[in-house]
């Protein structure tokens, strides 16, 4: 019940915001001065909220700091532009195959999207008045509309331009991410952790393991000390969460790596 408002008021915000951001979206079929800015608006509000949503409520609901909680939001937000950025470049640059519809539909329906927005931006006379000649067409056969638009894209640079935004995105994303303060398992939760195991031995099993996250230079110290749980014969189901964190802070990585190798041992030991 403590968290019910906090969990109430994201929630609320957030179909709200998605509701704007989806009438955002169909005033802009019929308008033909749409910003890049407005439509970033536009993407955050339909797309980036019910991630950030989720991940701001599990975090309410996990006791984490309201400072945490936010940059979890706003991390959301950044993977969310990305997402539909990404959405948009695959559309007109995407395999088929793997893309998993085919290409050209945003071109087909003249769809304001952040590559044509651009487009009708950055293009020079000629380039401008090839776009909008494809854009009032009636006329047309498909794969020539999309062959020739996306020509125009190429020679305007829109490609490169979207993946630079989708990958500014991203990098923002994973910062705010990274800032975010993670808590260690300390000796009074692994005592926890064994006091409820056996308390319903055959029905709660634990698991233990060293987060690459939580790697450092004195680890290995640390490491040897948790080797000590396993060797006094608690029943661990498995070993979790270890591994090596490519996105994380590089200094550490051959002591992730050799973190890794010894938790594998354990695991093959007991």
């Amino acid at each position: 019940d403590s968290y019910l408002k906090q969990v109430m008021d994201i929630f609320s915000q957030t179909a709200l915001e998605i509701c704007e951001g989806q009438q955002w979206d169909m005033e802009f079929e019929t308008r033909s001065d749409v910003t890049v800015s407005e439509y970033i608006e536009m993407i955050r509000l339909k797309t980036s909220v019910l991630l950030s949503a989720a991940l701001k409520i599990g975090a309410v609901l996990g006791d984490a700091s309201e400072e945490d909680a936010q940059k979890l939001y706003d991390f959301g937000i950044k993977m969310g532009l990305a997402f539909q950025l990404q959405d948009d470049f695959l559309d007109v640059y995407g395999n088929p195959k793997v893309f998993g519809k085919n290409i050209g539909g945003d071109i087909l329906c003249n769809k304001k999207t952040f590559m044509l927005i651009n487009a009708l931006t950055l293009a020079d006379g000629h380039q401008r008045k090839e776009l909008e000649k494809w854009i009032s067409s009636t006329d047309f056969y498909p794969e020539e509309k999309i062959k020739a638009v996306t020509e125009l894209y190429d020679k305007i640079g829109i490609g490169r331009i979207c993946e630079e935004k989708i990958n500014a995105y991203y990098a923002e994303g994973l910062s705010l991410l990274e800032s975010i303060a993670m808590p260690n398992i300390d000796d009074t939760t692994i005592e926890a952790m064994l006091s409820v195991c056996t308390a319903y031995q055959g029905y709660c099993f634990p698991m233990i393991g060293f987060h690459p996250t939580s790697v450092d230079a004195d680890s290995l110290f640390r490491i040897h000390e948790m080797k000590k749980i396993f060797s006094d014969g608690h029943p661990f189901i498995a070993i979790g969460e270890v591994g090596m964190d490519l996105y994380w802070d590089k200094t550490y990585l051959k002591e992730q790596q050799k973190a890794l190798d010894i938790q594998v041992q354990w695991a093959l030991e007991y």
